[in-house]
């Protein structure tokens, strides 16, 4: 898994799989499976922003992921391509 905002992820990526992909800190692509948007966020209002925040499922676990570790890389979902089948 990964964090992301929600105001990054479109009502069409939240409602099933986006058949998207994010390269990650760690130098990886991975496929997103679905997102997990925050249930208070509103796709229409584009708020509240204390709810603004949403889970990326990977398609793999993350490599060499610790506890406490983090990975922080921004990602632009205009730049995201297709899901490798």
């Amino acid at each position: 898994m990964a964090l992301t905002a929600a105001h990054c992820v479109t009502a069409a990526w939240d409602s099933g799989n986006p058949n998207l992909t994010v390269k990650l800190a760690d130098g990886e692509t991975y496929g997103i499976k679905e997102f997990r948007t925050n249930e208070c966020w509103d796709f229409n209002f584009g708020g509240p922003y204390s709810a603004d925040i949403a889970i990326m499922i990977l398609d793999r676990p993350i490599a060499n992921a610790e506890e406490g570790k983090h990975f922080i890389k921004t990602w632009d979902a205009a730049s995201m391509g297709d899901v490798a089948g």
